[in-house]
């Protein structure tokens, strides 16, 4: 028997800030809608198309979506497809409807107007026009070709090594394979 594939891979704005519900065992549930543009060339003529999805999603990250996502967030989804079917007691037709449910969640870019604690943002006035100005990052000052390691557990640089492939590390003889 054959395994089938059912993953999909999504960016896209909020349409509207998510909904959250609970359960009746208290698990965090939100649906959002999303926004997804692209661009098509029809008869030699590039126009714009938006497709709009609707996501689930559960636990935890139901509850940060709640915190921090509002209506124009940016953000990339990883999940699969779910077909629901059901007989509409109105007409007896057969309706069904396909949303993404979510594996994982990133947050890419607040709304317009927010820091991504929520709510408005509190971005520092520039001193001469009052216009708000975003937040700048801090420089990062220049490694030397040196890779940290985000684990931790690769030993220490050594300063000998500054062209050194593996960033550095003096026990490379450690690796698994």
């Amino acid at each position: 028997m054959s395994k089938d594939l059912n993953s999909v891979v999504l960016v896209g704005r909020l349409v509207k800030d998510p909904e959250v519900r609970y359960t009746s065992s208290g698990t965090p549930v939100a649906r959002i809608s999303i926004a997804n543009g692209e661009r098509i060339k029809q008869n030699n003529e590039w126009t714009d198309f938006t497709n709009f999805f609707d996501v689930t999603i559960w636990g935890n990250q139901a509850s940060n979506c709640e915190k921090y996502l509002r209506k124009g967030s940016q953000i990339a989804i990883n999940g699969s497809l779910r077909q629901n079917r059901w007989t509409d007691p109105a007409t007896n037709q057969t309706r069904s409807r396909v949303e993404v449910i979510a594996n994982s969640i990133q947050f890419l870019s607040p709304a317009s107007g927010q820091n991504m604690q929520g709510g408005q943002a509190s971005y520092p006035q520039n001193n001469n026009s009052g216009v708000a100005s975003m937040p700048t990052q801090p420089s990062t000052p220049k490694n030397n070709g040196f890779i940290p390691d985000p684990w931790g557990d690769a030993g220490t640089p050594v300063s000998s090594d500054v062209g050194d492939p593996f960033g550095g590390v003096d026990n490379i003889d450690d690796i698994p394979f």
